[in-house]
C-alpha cells in the first residue's frame, strides 16, 4: 500500500510536467528537453494539478497503468500527491546521470524538520520524452 502510495505521487508529478515540454520537444529544430529540465517542469506541475491525470501525464505508461488499474479507494488522491510533494521544499537536482533510455537524477531538498535530505528519482525516455519511471526515494524520516 505504501509502495503504490509513493508510486502514485511519484508518477502525479511526471504527468502534470510533461505537458508544456513534450509541446517544445516535438516541435521541429526545438533542442530536446534533458531531464532535469523536465523534472524541474513536473515538481512545478504537481501543486497546480487540477486532477489526478494532469500528474499522471508525467508518468510512465506502465506506471499510470499501475495506478489507474488499483481500486479506487486505495488509489492516492490529489490532494494527498500534492501533500506528500509538499512535504520535502526547495528541490534541487544535484546531479543528472544519464543511461538511455533511463536517467537518474540524485536530489537535495529540506525536510519538514528543516534539515538537508537527499533522495533520487527515476526517469524514463519513451517516444513523448522524459517520464518518470519510480517514485522518489527520499530517507526515512
Amino acid at each position: 500500500m505504501r509502495t503504490l502510495l509513493a508510486l502514485s505521487v511519484a508518477v502525479a508529478i511526471v504527468a502534470l510536467a510533461t505537458g508544456p515540454a513534450l509541446a517544445q520537444q516535438n516541435r521541429p529544430g526545438a533542442t530536446p528537453e534533458s531531464a532535469t529540465q523536465f523534472y524541474e517542469r513536473y515538481r512545478a506541475a504537481v501543486p497546480n494539478a487540477k486532477t489526478v491525470d494532469d500528474v499522471l501525464a508525467f508518468w510512465a505508461a506502465d506506471v499510470a497503468s499501475e495506478f489507474r488499474s488499483a481500486p479506487a479507494d486505495q488509489r492516492v488522491s490529489l490532494a494527498d500527491m500534492k501533500r506528500m510533494y509538499a512535504m520535502v521544499t526547495g528541490v534541487k537536482i544535484v546531479k543528472e546521470a544519464v543511461a538511455r533510455p533511463g536517467a537518474t537524477l540524485s536530489l537535495e531538498g529540506m525536510s519538514p524538520d528543516h534539515k538537508t535530505i537527499t533522495g533520487t528519482v527515476q526517469l524514463v525516455m519513451d517516444a513523448n520524452g522524459w517520464k518518470v519511471s519510480g517514485p522518489e526515494a527520499w530517507p526515512p524520516g
